[in-house]
């Protein structure tokens, strides 16, 4: 780790690895480690440039076509930066000195915006709807707690009927983003949900 001694403060002087060039701008950087001891810098540097490849690679994440992929992406870049990650709808309400630091949170060492980090913390970033293909995912994840405890097989057996009834209604519908009540009213199939190993 390169550390130098800027204006009685050390800082890491490193050139940015080439992999990070589409969300990077600089070719080499520097951070101010904050202290005049050269021990404790030595000491806070590992951790600071691993905070920073993990922002980078977040940024690069968040460049991936997958939408789900991107709005992770923004509402993990968000909280690094200690933000919630809000919907720009509820950006725009917020107080003028919240709003204030996460406007200055997305200008770079330039003054120029940096757009993951815009999208990040003024909530640019649209959350995409979910698709019934993604929504079964989805029920697995809040439905957890109800498959604790139990074996693989009645795992299996719990989840088939849901599996089948899902496949059924995505026949007729299609895998479409946003119901109707019309779209419920054209499976009339009655399914029981109860697990068979109860």
């Amino acid at each position: 780790m390169n550390l130098i001694r800027r204006a009685n403060t050390f800082h890491i002087q490193r050139r940015v690895p080439s992999r990070y060039a589409p969300v990077e701008e600089r070719k080499v950087i520097w951070i101010s480690l904050h202290t005049d001891s050269e021990s404790v810098a030595k000491t806070k540097a590992p951790a600071v440039w691993a905070d920073l490849i993990e922002a980078w690679e977040y940024k690069l994440v968040g460049r991936s076509d997958d939408a789900f992929v991107r709005i992770a992406a923004a509402k993990d870049l968000a909280a690094r930066r200690g933000f919630q990650y809000l919907p720009i709808e509820d950006v725009a309400r917020l107080a003028s000195h919240d709003l204030l630091a996460r406007i200055e949170a997305m200008l770079t060492a330039k003054a120029s915006i940096d757009p993951s980090m815009m999208e990040a913390v003024l909530g640019a970033r649209a959350a995409p709807p979910i698709s019934l293909s993604r929504a079964l995912n989805q029920f697995w994840r809040v439905a957890d707690e109800r498959t604790l405890g139990i074996s693989a097989d009645q795992i299996r057996r719990w989840r088939n009927p849901r599996i089948k009834a899902f496949g059924a209604f995505i026949e007729v519908v299609g895998a479409k983003s946003g119901l109707t009540k019309t779209d419920t009213l054209r499976l009339r199939v009655p399914h029981r949900f109860q697990p068979t190993w109860r």
